[in-house]
């Protein structure tokens, strides 16, 4: 079985994705943020949505219902491309994954 690995955040987040092939939705506000994710949701064959921290963070209590469900799709926060987890500035593209994701290359 096959899955689709869309992305949802601000413009310079879903562009940065978009460059690897991935589909996005472009929100700038909590409340777009969320008609995204319901349209997202509704969408058949997603199987990974990547966000970044700030959308987790505005979504928390629907995201969260999502995790526990166990259904698809899975749900990956990421710190955002020009700043870290932590708020510090992350300079490179492998400083940046090994940040998101704890992978050095």
């Amino acid at each position: 079985m096959k899955g689709e690995v869309v992305t949802l955040g601000h413009r310079e987040f879903v562009q940065a994705l978009a460059l690897g092939g991935l589909r996005g939705w472009e929100v700038s506000s909590a409340e777009e943020a969320l008609g995204a994710w319901k349209t997202i949701l509704k969408q058949e064959g997603v199987a990974l949505v990547l966000l970044p921290l700030w959308v987790e963070k505005a979504l928390r209590e629907e995201i969260l219902a999502k995790k526990v469900s166990r259904t698809p799709p899975l749900v990956l926060a990421l710190p955002d491309p020009l700043e870290g987890e932590t708020g510090e500035v992350v300079a490179t593209l492998s400083e940046y994954i090994r940040t998101s994701l704890g992978v050095k290359i």
